[in-house]
């Protein structure tokens, strides 16, 4: 690693960078201070061909560019491609105001690089059940995940909680779920919501729930990873063990 200032014209962005989004007025701020103090943090670039494709920075650099900077100091590291999506990722996810659906949408393009969700609690510093609680919010309906970008009533414990359910029952609940007042319900009111109209508690199933082979493709309700005792990570906060969040699957074995 070489650290220098270079040319901020001999910088390209690189089309890996996962933070796409910027706010302006905070873009204005830095800006502002680096007018007054400099860059006291060097980016991360690494060499492509005659110039530097930024690989973690790019805030820094938008300011700077707005401070009207022509150098910028860098460090110049040699990265392969895995190595600078990796710490494109990593930084991204160290960022204080990320939303939890950045974090599932970034530890998603992980995985689909071969990490595990005890390679990705390593290198962020979580446990493994954060990593996978994290990913299954990709599983949201659009709908849910619009409400949960802009809707201040739903927060994370909402999400985590539908996030576990059937794309069809996600559209069920919301519709609901609204209260007169037109916000969500407080969390206990919604779990309790979720449980009495989408939920089924297999101690009371018309059927064998030993049974693999009652419909084709299915595998028993013991074994399934939608039943809350057999996917402990997931469903740490479901006290009731037997407790079928797909009900689909639970109406189709009962018919």
């Amino acid at each position: 690693t070489v650290l220098k200032k270079i040319s901020i014209k001999d910088i390209v962005l690189s089309k890996t960078n996962p933070r796409k989004i910027f706010e302006k007025e905070k873009i204005k701020e830095l800006s502002e201070s680096i007018k007054t103090h400099g860059v006291l943090q060097s980016i991360l670039v690494r060499p492509k061909g005659k110039k530097y494709e930024l690989v973690c920075g790019a805030r820094r650099l938008k300011a700077s560019k707005l401070a009207k900077l022509e150098e910028i100091p860098a460090q110049i590291s040699d990265l392969t491609d895995d190595e600078c999506f990796e710490k494109q990722i990593i930084e991204n996810l160290e960022r204080e105001d990320v939303h939890p659906l950045n974090e599932a949408i970034a530890f998603k393009k992980l995985v689909i690089k071969k990490y595990s969700p005890e390679d990705i609690a390593t290198k962020i510093s979580k446990s493994v059940s954060y990593v996978i609680t994290r990913l299954q919010l990709n599983k949201l309906t659009k709908s849910w995940k619009n409400l949960f970008f802009n809707d201040e009533t739903v927060n994370i414990s909402h999400a985590l909680i539908v996030s576990k359910l059937s794309e069809s029952d996600q559209e069920i609940i919301l519709e609901k779920g609204k209260n007169y007042n037109g916000s969500f319900k407080s969390v206990k009111e919604f779990k309790s919501l979720v449980e009495n109209n989408i939920t089924n508690s297999l101690d009371n199933a018309s059927f064998d729930v030993k049974d693999s082979e009652l419909i084709k493709k299915g595998v028993s309700c013991v074994d399934c990873l939608k039943r809350s005792g057999a996917n402990s990570l997931l469903f740490a906060d479901i006290e009731n063990k037997d407790r079928c969040f797909d009900s689909p699957c639970f109406t189709l074995k009962t018919s």
